[in-house]
């Protein structure tokens, strides 16, 4: 395989969503990519390019309008909804900015590009299509497609946006199956250009839920799943991320995120053996041990949590066992291995 196609392959193998970085303070978040490129340089390469993505995603971050663009949900509707355990924005119709997202995937384009010419020539196919698509001209789509991608005048890329955003991305799979577009590199720029808008939503309507009465086991905002986990405080709270509007929320320690299976027999997590307490360097070295989670005593600092039900897994990070602030979408990009390892054992990510 191609090293410009390893790099998409394992950015989407961690499934991140880059815009969790966009409530942290950038300083932060470079010294500590910097910290695990200096102690681990196989991440070097991968690191930079994320660096150089939540970068452009912070300095695009204040042209997002997103003011006539919140949805309108009284709070007594929105209180209704958290009690019958119904995501906030579920069937609730809106728009994001399609100038400032538009601008930003062509700024992350350029970024991709400079990777290397088989990515470049990738992104230039994908932004010809997106950008002759459009309903004034519609002989320039194929007839069949053209219910599928044209909703009310809009053209090709305003509408993949706003599929996107509703969380529809089997919507990338059908553009990319019917243009023949590299679904990865796809996925990549599109995500990585609307969650910015995503998160702002979700962060102005936050105050709209009540988390301490959402039992779901997905996010109350979206309606996505998360994509990791972590503990905070002396008792170990389990904190929840979601995959895609970035929204934190407490969860129980004793359940799957996937299937909610809550039979702890069936419960347990993966950790590596690391005698320093610090990242394992290769995946191919690392230890893969078992503990049961209703037996199990100490907690780890990095550990997988997974479900023998449904086969899928959840990645937990212990914060009470880092020296510094905790950050989630780092770390994630910095146990690999684990990710690896599980997909070895036969488990998903549940945000896959």
């Amino acid at each position: 395989m191609p090293a410009w196609k390893k790099l998409i392959t394992v950015l989407l193998f961690s499934n991140l969503s880059l815009i969790f970085f966009l409530s942290m303070n950038i300083d932060k978040i470079n010294e500590r990519i910097n910290s695990i490129k200096t102690s681990y340089p196989m991440y070097d390469e991968l690191l930079t390019f994320f660096e150089k993505i939540v970068t452009k995603q912070y300095e695009f971050k204040p042209q997002i309008s997103i003011g006539s663009f919140v949805p309108d949900i009284e709070e007594s509707k929105a209180k209704k909804k958290i009690e019958e355990c119904i995501p906030l924005l579920e069937d609730e119709e809106f728009e994001i900015d399609f100038s400032s997202t538009s601008q930003l995937f062509d700024a992350l384009g350029e970024i991709a590009k400079s990777q290397n010419k088989h990515l470049r020539d990738e992104i230039q196919k994908i932004e010809r299509t997106l950008k002759k698509q459009n309903l004034k001209s519609p002989t320039t789509v194929p007839k069949e497609s053209r219910s599928m991608i044209l909703r009310n005048g809009v053209g090709l890329q305003e509408e993949l946006f706003h599929k996107v955003a509703h969380n529809n991305l089997d919507y990338i799979d059908k553009i990319s199956n019917e243009f023949s577009l590299n679904k990865e590199v796809l996925t990549l720029l599109t995500l990585n250009s609307v969650k910015p808008s995503i998160e702002l939503i979700a962060h102005r309507l936050k105050n709209l839920v009540n988390m301490e009465s959402w039992s779901g086991i997905s996010c109350p905002i979206c309606g996505s799943p998360p994509a990791i986990s972590f503990l905070r405080g002396e008792e170990g709270r389990r904190i929840l991320s979601c995959s895609f509007c970035s929204t934190e929320w407490q969860g129980r320690r004793m359940i799957c995120y996937h299937c909610g299976n809550s039979e702890y027999q069936t419960l347990r997590y993966f950790y590596t053996q690391e005698d320093d307490n610090s990242l394992p360097p290769v995946a191919e070295v690392a230890k893969l041990r078992s503990r049961n989670c209703q037996t199990s005593g100490e907690e780890e600092k990095y550990r997988i949590d997974v479900c023998d039900k449904c086969k899928h897994y959840l990645k937990t990070f212990d914060s009470r066992k880092f020296d510094g602030e905790i950050i989630p979408p780092v770390e994630d990009i910095a146990t690999l291995h684990l990710d690896i390892l599980a997909a070895g054992e036969g488990y998903k990510r549940i945000d896959d």
